[in-house]
């Protein structure tokens, strides 16, 4: 059994210290609930970066200002934090990453986003790594928002032997829109509402597909990004298999805390035997 806390936090654009401070109430309330893994959104504490100027003044190396912050807190309440993904800063240039921090505050390693959405293209570059991580809850690893979208990036790290798989996202209506241009399809667009029901269905079959427990972990809110607005739509949610999708947050800001019974995991693959076969 493990007891995750999955945070649905509004984000503040490029508000670092707001952001923070929200962040450490939660870490709060996860001490509090004794959770053994506590799992921010991507992009939690800077938000939305899209120009150099702005990466340069928020982004931080990592070990960092902002990963002190969180081995800290670990330490001190005891628990794993998986810190959602921070725009780090190197001497090759600028990542979306993922930190994992031990119970004893910890930094276990990092996962650098795989595939990047439209918009960080520009700005970002992309890692090939996959890696896993050694935990006393077995072996983890991480997937950031768009990634889901590639099943190949989850089956490798299911293949590396981890059982959960956390999901920082930071995941909007507006998405929809995407890449398209043709004005035909962005009108035909306006008519549906198709993100909410992508999310849920990548989360579950990622799930069944490598035999894991699923954390996906989204904000939730109006996000002003100054000339425009989107709004992020939440559905942080934990699945395995033969359950699907079993806890669940919608419309609100909040901490889902659940406790995870791994168990099944091990069920499923004496059922399924989909690892085996791959492995095989």
């Amino acid at each position: 059994m493990v007891r995750i806390c999955a945070v649905q936090m509004n984000v503040v654009h490029n508000d670092v210290p707001k952001n923070h401070k929200k962040a450490k109430n939660y870490v709060v309330q996860a001490g509090d609930k004794e959770c053994d893994f506590l799992v921010f959104p991507e992009i939690f504490l800077e938000g939305v970066i899209r120009d150099i100027g702005s990466l340069n003044k928020l982004a931080r190396p990592i070990p960092g200002e902002y990963t002190d912050w969180f081995t800290k807190y670990a330490e001190e309440y005891g628990m794993h934090i998986v810190m959602g993904s921070i725009h780090e800063k190197t001497v090759d240039g600028f990542y979306n990453t993922s930190v994992l921090i031990d119970d004893k505050g910890n930094i276990v390693g990092k996962y650098r986003k795989n595939f990047l959405w439209a918009s960080e293209n520009k700005f970002l570059k992309p890692s090939k790594e996959r890696p896993v991580f050694d935990t006393k809850f077995g072996k983890v690893g991480i997937n950031i928002c768009w990634d889901f979208a590639f099943p190949e990036v989850a089956n490798t790290i299911a293949r590396k032997g981890a059982k959960i798989l956390f999901g920082p996202s930071f995941w909007s209506l507006e998405d929809k829109y995407g890449m398209a241009k043709n004005s035909s399809t962005l009108e035909k667009l306006s008519n549906v509402e198709p993100e909410p029901q992508f999310v849920d269905t990548l989360v579950s079959a990622r799930a069944y597909e490598n035999e894991m427990l699923v954390v996906y972990v989204n904000p939730y809110g109006k996000y002003n990004l100054g000339n425009y607005e989107i709004n992020l739509f939440g559905h942080t949610q934990l699945a395995m298999p033969f359950f699907g999708t079993f806890a669940k947050m919608h419309d609100d800001e909040g901490m889902l805390v659940v406790d995870a019974n791994t168990e099944w995991l091990d069920m499923a693959e004496e059922v399924y035997a989909i690892r085996k076969t791959y492995n095989d």
